[in-house]
């Protein structure tokens, strides 16, 4: 088993108060298996603001460690149980269905604690973990509590789909990490050569939403994928601004980590006599081919070798790039794309050059990695690759935003009509859309 931190392994960018890294405020609980590999331990050290009584600490810390490391403990069995590593995609994540707190004896300021939890019963999508806290030894709490197996891009979408007044989501967007965008564009203007795309462009796309960006050629939608991957800069303005996940400056390295981008043109461009193990390996650099001074270590390749595991290309990892087919490749850049685990995966016309069979297999595993509550953006000019995993539809046209908002509003055939300037008729089916001439 790993000796890493759960957390580390499969949520290193997470933002929970208990256990989430990126979360500054918060515990950091770190959940670790046992050697004895039926135990999931943690340690942690209360610090004096968690006094309940003099000298002894706060229940309601007790509560919340107990929650964190139990539901980790959950995922950690859900992960053994499919024969997998913890972190390995599709990722897999719980949240609290109940939680029971037993308070033994008062638990002592000033004395490290331990947490050791398992599951009792069976690893289902309903899971019980029973959590004991130790004091220096001494049981002062036991939980008993129940998580439930989740999709939580879903969840969260759910949960902020109205605004406590009744508002629509779309009338003002809350976030899911500490309510502000993960991408915000404000009175953006940007050029390509000598051509304006964008002039005053304003668009706010948050942390876990699935969004697809719809328009027709000459759109604008290449160029604001080129202005999220700091391919392109938009004009200085004094009241214009390009955020990403919070700051108008970003570090490249840090980026590539976040965001994971597959699109035709890295496609086209990709070096043909790279081995498909090295493509993917080439994701942890940021770079196109694979090179000599770049050395991985043996958890890249592992990691590596892995995502093609998953992604259907187990027998192929010294196949040259320009040896394999086209939907072949373009799941080889998705491999690469998601060695970082990162926070969102952006797909530029993802099926495109792709036959009907691998256009379906690649929309299906587009759809399975929804499952890991991550953001996912798709533009496209094609209705039918806007998977159903996608809440919110973007509309745009000569570099303008001419409708946003949920998908069954704005997939109509009288939208579509406009956009494209043509008598359009569009059906639905099983959350899959369909469009034709009328």
């Amino acid at each position: 088993m790993h000796d890493l931190p759960l957390q580390d392994l499969a949520a290193p960018d997470g933002v929970c108060y208990g256990c989430g890294g990126r979360n500054p405020h918060g515990l950091h609980v770190k959940s670790r298996w046992h050697a004895d590999g039926v135990h999931v331990i943690a340690e942690h050290l209360p610090e004096a603001k968690y006094c309940g009584w003099p000298d002894l600490v706060y229940g309601g810390l007790i509560a919340m460690l107990v929650d964190c490391h139990s539901n980790w403990t959950a995922m950690a069995y859900h992960y053994r149980a499919e024969q997998r590593e913890v972190g390995s995609l599709p990722r897999i994540d719980c949240v609290t269905g109940s939680l029971g707190i037993k308070y033994i004896k008062p638990t002592p300021l000033g004395v490290p604690l331990t947490l050791s939890a398992k599951v009792e019963g069976e690893v289902g999508r309903k899971t019980r973990v029973i959590c004991e806290v130790y004091a220096a030894g001494v049981l002062t709490a036991v939980g008993d509590s129940m998580f439930v197996r989740v999709d939580t891009g879903q969840l969260a979408a759910a949960a902020h789909g109205r605004e406590a007044c009744g508002a629509p989501r779309y009338h003002q967007r809350p976030t899911a990490h500490e309510c502000r965008p993960m991408i915000e564009l404000k009175q953006v203007t940007a050029y390509q050569q000598q051509t304006r795309v964008f002039d005053r462009l304003s668009l706010h796309i948050g942390y876990h939403e699935r969004v697809a960006i719809l328009g027709p050629n000459g759109a604008g939608k290449s160029t604001l994928l080129k202005l999220i991957s700091r391919e392109l800069y938009p004009v200085d303005q004094p009241d214009s601004s390009l955020k990403l996940f919070g700051n108008a400056t970003v570090n490249l390295w840090d980026l590539r980590s976040k965001i994971g981008f597959v699109s035709h043109d890295l496609q086209e461009d990709y070096t043909p006599y790279t081995s498909a193990l090295d493509v993917v390996i080439s994701g942890f650099f940021g770079a196109i081919g694979a090179h000599g001074h770049l050395q991985p270590s043996a958890e890249q390749v592992d990691r590596a070798r892995a995502l093609l595991v998953e992604l259907g290309l187990p027998g192929d990892e010294q196949r040259m790039f320009q040896r394999l087919s086209t939907g072949q490749k373009r799941r080889l850049l998705l491999a690469r794309a998601l060695v970082h685990q990162p926070q969102a995966l952006i797909l530029d016309e993802p099926t495109s050059g792709l036959d009907m069979g691998a256009s379906l297999g690649l929309l299906s595993l587009l759809r399975s990695f929804c499952g890991a509550g991550r953001a996912m953006i798709i533009t496209t000019h094609h209705i039918d690759e806007i998977i159903p995993e996608i809440d919110r539809v973007v509309l745009l046209s000569q570099g303008q935003v001419i409708a946003d908002g949920p998908k069954a509003e704005i997939l109509t055939s009288a939208r579509l009509s406009a956009l494209y300037q043509t008598d359009l008729q569009v059906s639905e089916q099983n959350g899959w859309y369909r469009c034709w001439h009328g």
